[in-house]
This record gives structure tokens, sequence and C-alpha cells, in this order.
């Protein structure tokens, strides 16, 4: 906590991003005034701290060690970790309610980065096998709204791009989808579809996906404050 008093008649509470709590008090304001201010307070800081450390999480390095959150079609699934006793050398994920649950195998023996991105790819594996099941009946849906055949789809993991169409190939879509909530799937799905009839991003091209999405603009913007929180 930091208190700053300047010239100001009130006390007001501010989350800093990197400062964190934030007292902005009057010059002559009691401390004893300010410490019942804060009392009073005391679950909205709360509420607000722990949102603060969970954005911090989010833009730090992934460590994939048990307690760490992945988003998931707007949930949240906590990494858990198991034994295993195969010589298989990549850790198996699977899903079991809110968590995704990473059993070791040889993977228990490595060390430093090794181990890190041993656990890594196992996480991607488990999110590809699940964008390869969730993403295909999205494209469908916006096909069938435009009246278009359903192209082929591919599952990449981009760092930068959301996704891609082409006349030739279809749509590739980005795996990390899958850590956005739905709202956001949809508005680059939609997108991509759109680009089967729309080469370009010329006024046809967001007539149709402000058709299918009417809040297409607003999730644009949206997704590119955020895109930094849905990686892996």
């Amino acid at each position: 906590m930091q208190l700053i008093r300047s010239r100001r008649r009130s006390l007001m509470l501010e989350i800093h991003p990197e400062r964190g709590l934030l007292v902005r008090a009057p010059l002559r304001m009691p401390q004893k005034e300010i410490e019942a201010f804060l009392h009073s307070r005391r679950d909205w800081i709360d509420k607000h701290q722990a949102h603060l450390r969970h954005e911090r999480r989010l833009r730090g390095p992934r460590r994939y060690e048990p307690g760490e959150l992945f988003g998931y079609l707007g949930e949240e699934l906590t990494l858990a970790h198991e034994p295993g006793d195969s010589m298989r050398r990549r850790p198996k994920a699977q899903r079991r309610g809110a968590s995704l649950v990473l059993t070791l195998h040889r993977a228990g023996t490595l060390s430093g980065e090794e181990r890190r991105q041993a656990l890594r790819d196992s996480v991607i594996a488990w999110y590809r096998q699940a964008a390869h099941i969730e993403l295909p009946p999205r494209v469908a849906f916006f096909c069938d709204q435009l009246d278009l055949p359903l192209p082929a789809i591919s599952i990449a993991h981009q760092r930068r791009r959301w996704g891609s169409c082409s006349s030739r190939s279809g749509l590739r879509l980005n795996v990390r989808l899958l850590l956005c909530d739905e709202t956001l799937i949809d508005y680059v799905v939609a997108h991509e579809v759109c680009h089967l009839r729309e080469m370009n991003h010329g006024p046809r091209f967001h007539d149709l996906l402000e058709g299918l999405i009417p809040e297409a603009r607003r999730l644009s913007q949206r997704l590119g404050r955020e895109s930094e929180r849905y990686r892996f």
C-alpha cells in the first residue's frame, strides 16, 4: 500500500497495475481516519488485489505448475499434477471437472526448461484436441448463415494471427482461441468465414461481419487489448 497525500478534499482508493494499492488522502487527514476508511473497504480491497495478482500471473511467464489458471471457453481450469508409471516422455493432459490434470510419467524426472517445455507441449496438445471438437461446429454455423459450403479447417498454434483464410486451403484457426470466452471465439470464426466470400476488409466485408456479429468492431478492439492474456 502507498499513501499519497495532496491538496484534495476526500479519500480515494486506486489499484495501479504496477504499484498496487494507492490511497490518496487530504494533507491533514488523521491517520486513524484513513485506517478506519481502509477497514470499511476491506472487501473491495481484497477483491481487487486478488484480481491484480491474477492479471500479473497472466502477464508473467507460464511455469505450468499446480495452481496456474488457464482459460477455456470462458471458464477457468486449474492446473494439477499427478505421478504416472508409464515410460511416456510427454505428460498426458486430461480435464477433470474444473481441473486440467497433467500425469507426469517420465516428465517427473525432468528438470528446468526441459521439464517446462514438456509440460507446455502437453497442455497445448490437449487444447489442440479440444479445438478440433469445438471450432468446426462454429465454422459450420456461420457458413450456414452465409449459405457457404464448409471449408477445410486446420488448427495451428500462432503467436499473433488468430485466424487466416485461403481460397485453396480453407480456414486456419489458432488453438489459443480456446483460452478466450465464447464471444471472442465466435467473433474470430465469423471474421474468417466472411473472408470466404470477401477476401479483403472492404465495406462489403464489414457489412457481412456485422450482420453476423453486430458488436464486431468492439470485440476487435477488445481482442487487441487482451491478446497477451490468451497465451500458453
